[in-house]
C-alpha cells in the first residue's frame, strides 16, 4: 500500500521514517506540507514523489531507497545532506535551498529515462558519488549561487553519466588538486559570474560546451577529447584554457 504524506512534525532533532512494503510514498500536492526532522529515511518499492509532485522535506539529512521501478523526486527546503539515495530502476530529482552534501546517488538501471537532477538555488553543491549510468543515463548538477566541488569529508568523488550538465555560479572544481573527477561520454558545463572549471575526466570525452564567464579553464582526461566549444569570454592573463589528453 501506499504512504501519503501530508504534514510531518518530529521537530529539528527528531527522526523520521516511512517505509512502504510493496507501494509507494507520495506527496498530497500541497506545496506547504513537508516533513520536518533530523533525518529522514524513506523506502518504498514503486517509487518516492511522483513526476508531479516532489516530497517536501525540511531536514538535515536524508537517506532514501526504491527498490523496484520508480523514482525519487524530493524538494528540500534548506541545505541537506544525501546521505544514500538509490533507486532500482528510475530516475532521482532533489531540488534544496542550501548546500546540499552528496553522499552516494545512484540510479541502478542505465537507461535514457533515468536520469538524475541535483540542483540548489542557495549554497555549493559538495559532490561524493553521483552515477547515471556510463552509457545512457545523464546528470545535471546546478548550483546557481554557488559552487559545485568535490565533498572532501573523506568519502570517494565521481560523477558518472553519458551526458554531465553542470552549472555553477562560481566554480566547478577547485583549484590545484582538487579537480571534479567526472566519468562522461559528453560534458557540457557553465560557470556564471567569476569562477574556474577544473574537470578530471576518467575516460574519452566530448566536450560540447564548455564555458567559464570569468576564470580558466582545466580538463585532463585519461583517454581522446573531442572540442566541440570550449571558451573563457573575459580576455585576462589569468584566464588560460588547458586541455590534456
Amino acid at each position: 500500500y501506499d504512504i501519503t504524506v501530508c504534514s510531518i512534525d518530529a521537530g529539528v532533532t527528531g527522526d523520521v521514517s516511512l517505509v512502504s512494503i510493496a507501494g509507494a510514498i507520495v506527496d498530497d500536492g500541497v506545496d506547504v506540507t513537508r516533513i520536518l526532522g533530523g533525518r529522514l529515511t524513506l523506502s518504498a518499492a514503486t517509487g518516492i514523489g511522483s513526476a508531479s509532485h516532489a516530497i517536501g522535506s525540511d531536514v538535515k539529512s536524508i537517506a532514501a531507497s526504491v527498490t523496484s521501478t520508480g523514482l525519487i523526486n524530493i524538494d528540500e527546503r534548506d541545505g541537506v545532506s544525501l546521505n544514500k539515495l538509490e533507486t532500482a530502476d528510475g530516475s532521482i530529482t532533489i531540488s534544496a535551498g542550501g548546500v546540499t552534501e552528496v553522499g552516494t546517488v545512484v540510479s541502478a538501471t542505465d537507461a535514457d529515462r533515468n536520469d538524475i537532477s541535483i540542483r540548489t538555488t542557495i549554497g555549493d553543491i559538495l559532490v561524493g558519488i553521483v552515477n547515471g549510468g556510463a552509457g545512457a543515463g545523464d546528470v545535471t548538477l546546478a548550483a546557481l549561487s554557488g559552487a559545485i566541488v568535490i565533498n572532501t569529508s573523506g568519502s570517494p568523488s565521481l560523477v558518472t553519466a553519458d551526458v554531465l550538465t553542470l552549472t555553477a555560479a562560481i566554480g566547478i572544481g577547485g583549484m590545484a588538486n582538487s579537480a571534479l573527477n567526472t566519468a562522461a561520454n559528453s560534458l557540457v558545463a557553465m560557470v556564471t559570474a567569476a569562477g574556474s572549471i577544473n574537470l578530471l575526466e576518467q575516460d574519452a570525452v566530448t566536450l560540447a560546451s564548455v564555458t567559464a564567464t570569468n576564470g580558466p579553464v582545466s580538463i585532463s582526461a585519461d583517454g581522446s577529447i573531442d572540442v566541440v566549444a570550449v571558451s573563457s569570454l573575459q580576455d585576462s592573463d589569468s584566464n588560460d584554457v588547458i586541455l590534456t589528453s
